[in-house]
């Protein structure tokens, strides 16, 4: 669903350039400057992204995380009422816990080993 929409956007993008570039440019050089400009609007939302990033690191971290957990809920096989894993959780929710935890555990790591450079940095 997301590919589609930023497929759609996309195309909608070079659609709007096209008749905008049409309208209004009287020169090759107005349609290279309106071009420069259409790419810098729709890079806009990578710069939002990292600044999100530089403010709130951890928010983001957990927004990946969540997206990852629902992406493998909707990829996993349909769950079968036999198979019960223990402590009555299906093998599914079984399956998303432990990618879940191995997810946390990898940034986890990640940032102990920033923390430990960090705290070298400060002994020096």
């Amino acid at each position: 669903v997301g590919g589609m929409i930023l497929s759609s956007i996309a195309l909608f993008t070079l659609y709007v350039s096209t008749i905008y570039n049409y309208a209004t440019a009287t020169s090759n050089t107005d349609i290279v400057m309106n071009s420069v400009i259409i790419l810098f609007v729709t890079d806009i939302d990578e710069f939002v992204y990292q600044i999100l990033v530089v403010i709130n690191f951890f928010g983001v971290k957990h927004m990946l995380l969540e997206e990852e957990k629902e992406f493998f809920l909707e990829t996993c096989p349909p769950k079968k009422e036999d198979e019960k894993g223990g402590l009555g959780m299906s093998l599914q929710q079984q399956a998303v816990d432990y990618q879940h935890l191995v997810s946390e555990f990898r940034i986890l790591k990640t940032d102990f080993q920033q923390l430990q450079e960090t705290v070298n940095t400060l002994h020096e």
